[in-house]
């Protein structure tokens, strides 16, 4: 481009080498731009003058820079661009010479001696001869480059700062000292339903409600008195709707150049939703804690109904066993000395039944045990054939009384050992077997065993009680295991029972690490099937036992004389119960011993204390727990806190859990419950004075 040429009539040339600029313009140019690159160029833009500024910005020499022409000294886009804003000027001039008058100005880029690009702005004016035809042109060169590039920075500052109030949640604004808004973000729109426009020029106050302005508003003159931040200042806006918004306000107060404030600049977050919560929350708390002491007073209340639950069933307990110790005691006497049949059916009536009121009492207490969660189950490894033959055996006479047949089945080998509770097995298995012998009125009851494997692959044992009897329903099957229920209204009637059997057999059957599952249909039979864990039993030895062994296992007679004990010991009976003393004393002293009475604790301590001072010290005593008077468990801890320490029995008819840890720790020896086996309370009293005689047999009652 350098070689380009434009008509220039009329035109006045300037020297083609670096000379003197017109006085009066080149002072004016100086003045203005004395830092800059002063520049005289002819009107193809070669250069006639350059100042040596020029070295700084473009790192040329003078003589350097001039020796080009000035468009090679641009990159090609600006040399272009140059080209053509000159030649528009200069026809422009030609119509309009006024345009010779005025300075121009452009922006260009230019080649750095260093090769890198420098943004520099060009004012020019057209240098004119007397006749005022443009000769030449004066340029001032200034380098942008930084002022660009503070500029682009301010720019994407710019930038960020509205995509950041345009993007945030929150609304930001700007007020002046007086709290007047001058700047309204758009999320105004969204918080208040004002449009920004709508905002600015009205105060903070104007958006609040009186009440909530008279507060802000001395909080504000404080804090702007003091020119502090605001820091989660929370108050209350009003929505354009009507509608009170609660905000937490965040701001940093604003200073002019000569450190003057000025106002706040900040942002305001909705907190409404966050407020409510916190309000349900600290209602829900109240109400949690109100419910706590409601709920601590039923407690309080519960803990004391179960306590005079359990202090009730301890005193029926005792009620009942207490008069059933007699009732079944003498029934046995009369039935070992009876001949005449009629007398014998009476005193077995009696026995039967008192044995079911004791059943009854029984079923009671563990219901109530297990709903406590005091019921235990004790594992130990026993023979499960074992118990299924003694079972058998005492069933199997019931079955045949009724005409019904009685089976026993071993369904493959099982365990010879396992580990669970033998006495609650025991409980469950005689109480359906019990159930299907009472159901069935023809046909017959069938006990099937086997081993299997539950969902885990651990073992377990499979017991399945089978009858022929009225069988159950769909809908009764879903309330034969609820405490006091039966089959329906009729069954009642006809069968009678409490209905606790089941309840507690599916309770034990779940304690022993299983459960039961009943299937049938009326008058079809029913089929209960009881499971429970048989503990680790791989490496047990697996045996088979069939119905031949439970023919074996079943009890012989007794031969004549067996049942005779011969104790030779002086006792002491603590007993407040008249009919309960007779009985007791009566087999104590069938059996060989010296027995004498006390009814209540004090009048044992009396006789003790005489038998201690004559030389004749009671070998054993059988203290009753709940007397008149001075309890068993304070005479027990009398005698031994004086030194008394032969053995003391405690006889008594509470059966709850934790009674015989109570007695032992009163004391005593060891813990007899009523009503009183005879077996067992005389092989207690042989064991404890050291005498060598023969085990009773349970079930046999000495002859007259």
């Amino acid at each position: 481009m350098g070689g380009r040429r434009f008509e220039q009539p009329d035109c006045v040339r300037a020297g083609d080498g670096v000379g003197p600029l017109p006085s009066e313009l080149s002072y004016r140019l100086l003045v203005e731009g004395s830092k800059d690159v002063i520049w005289s160029a002819d009107l193809d833009l070669n250069f006639t003058y350059i100042s040596p500024v020029v070295e700084e910005v473009l790192g040329f020499t003078p003589a350097e820079a001039a020796a080009r022409p000035l468009s090679e000294s641009m990159t090609s886009a600006s040399a272009e661009l140059v080209w053509n804003k000159l030649a528009d000027l200069l026809a422009a001039g030609r119509k309009d010479p006024s345009v010779f008058d005025r300075s121009h100005t452009v922006e260009v880029e230019f080649h750095h001696k260093k090769g890198h690009v420098v943004k520099a702005e060009i004012r020019t004016a057209f240098i004119r001869d007397d006749r005022g035809k443009p000769v030449g042109i004066l340029g001032v060169t200034r380098d942008v480059g930084e002022y660009k590039r503070a500029e682009e920075s301010l720019q994407r500052s710019e930038d960020r700062y509205r995509r950041l109030v345009e993007t945030t949640s929150e609304w930001v604004w700007e007020v002046d000292a007086e709290a007047v808004y001058t700047y309204a973000g758009p999320k105004v729109k969204k918080l208040l339903g004002y449009e920004p426009e709508e905002i600015v020029g009205r105060t903070v106050f104007d958006l609040m409600p009186p009440e909530e302005a008279l507060r802000v508003g001395k909080a504000f003159g404080k804090i702007a008195a003091a020119h502090e931040p605001l820091i989660d200042f929370e108050n209350i806006l009003l929505h354009k709707n009507g509608d009170r918004v609660i905000v937490e306000t965040t701001g940093v107060p604003l200073f002019d150049s000569n450190g003057r404030f000025v106002g706040y600049q900040g942002c305001d977050r909705d907190v409404t939703a966050r407020r409510m919560a916190e309000k349900m929350l600290k209602d829900y708390s109240a109400a949690l804690e109100e419910a706590n002491r409601s709920l601590k007073d039923l407690y309080v209340a519960a803990k004391s109904a179960t306590r005079a639950k359990s202090e009730f069933l301890a005193n029926m307990s005792h009620e009942i066993r207490s008069p059933m110790t007699s009732i079944l005691g003498f029934a046995e006497i009369l039935l070992g000395n009876l001949r005449e049949p009629e007398n014998l059916e009476a005193a077995t009536t009696i026995k039967r039944n008192g044995e079911y009121l004791l059943n009854l009492i029984n079923d009671i207490l563990d219901l109530t045990k297990i709903e406590a969660g005091k019921l235990t189950i004790e594992p130990i490894e026993f023979s499960p054939a074992a118990v299924v033959k003694e079972i058998a055996s005492s069933m199997r006479g019931g079955a045949m009384e009724k005409g019904l047949a009685f089976d026993v089945d071993f369904d493959g080998p099982i365990p010879a050992l396992i580990r669970s509770d033998p006495l609650r097995l025991r409980q469950i298995l005689l109480n359906l077997l019990g159930n299907a012998i009472k159901f069935t009125d023809r046909g017959g009851v069938r006990l099937c065993v086997r081993r299997e494997s539950d969902a885990a692959g651990r073992p377990r044992l499979r017991f399945d009680v089978s009858d022929t009897g009225i069988g159950v329903s769909e809908d009764q099957i879903a309330s034969l295991f609820r405490p006091f229920v039966q089959g329906d209204s009729s069954t009642n009637k006809r069968f009678g029972g409490t209905g606790l059997g089941l309840a507690i057999s599916k309770r034990l059957a779940k304690l022993l690490g299983g459960d039961i599952a009943v299937s049938g249909s009326p008058g079809r039979g029913s089929t209960f099937s009881l499971t429970i864990a048989a503990g680790p039993v791989n490496d047990a030895e697996m045996i088979d036992a069939d119905e031949r062994a439970v023919e074996a296992a079943r009890p012989k007679s007794l031969p004549e004389g067996a049942s005779a004990l011969k104790l030779d010991c002086r006792l002491l009976l603590v007993e407040d119960g008249v009919d309960n003393q007779r009985l007791i004393a009566f087999i104590l002293e069938k059996a060989g011993a010296k027995v004498l009475l006390a009814e209540n604790g004090r009048v044992a301590l009396e006789m003790v204390h005489e038998a201690q001072r004559g030389g004749r010290p009671f070998d054993l005593i059988l203290m009753d727990m709940q007397m008149p008077v001075l309890d068993g468990y304070e005479t027990t801890r009398l005698l031994r806190a004086e030194g008394f320490d032969r053995p003391i029995v405690a006889l008594t008819a509470h059966a709850m859990a934790g009674d015989r840890a109570k007695c032992i720790e009163a004391g005593c020896s060891d813990y007899v419950s009523k009503p009183i086996d005879r077996a067992r309370l005389l092989n207690a009293v042989a064991r404890l004075v050291e005498q060598d005689v023969e085990k009773v047999v349970v079930g046999q009652a000495p002859r007259a």
